[in-house]
């Protein structure tokens, strides 16, 4: 299991998620040669829909990180509880998770309770992308 920081949580600021959400901002100040990580673990979904989640981590020089900002990592669509990876790299100091409900009513909870935190990238796929300064 990564390393994971408890102090560094990106979770959704609204459980359960029954609409698209992001997390608060988070200060990473760029990350190491093997990046960083956003470690989702979804405790438990829904039965009256087939609701998909996209977690989208986007960065920026500003603390004030939107969804119009630099995407660095995005996951797979999430469809069942369980621990979900997604790594990124980035130089830049500030991150935002965005995370994407589709197909889910919003009358009733589909996934019932997401946590989610920045953790080190030790056994996963990253890509080193090349920065000019």
């Amino acid at each position: 299991m990564p390393t994971r920081d408890a102090l560094l949580p990106c979770g959704p600021s609204t459980v359960p998620l029954i609409a698209n959400g992001n997390s608060t901002v988070v200060e990473v100040e760029g990350t190491p040669l093997n990046g960083l990580a956003v470690q989702i673990n979804v405790m438990a979904t829904g039965v009256s829909t087939v609701p998909t989640l996209t977690a989208i981590v986007h960065a920026s020089t500003a603390v004030g990180v939107t969804t119009d900002d630099e995407i660095v990592g995005q996951s797979p669509a999430i469809l069942v509880a369980g621990e979900y990876i997604v790594p990124f790299v980035t130089e830049k100091r500030y991150i935002l998770v965005e995370y994407a409900l589709t197909g889910a009513a919003t009358d009733s909870p589909n996934f019932s309770d997401a946590q989610a935190y920045v953790i080190s990238n030790v056994v996963h796929e990253w890509s080193r992308l090349v920065n000019f300064h």
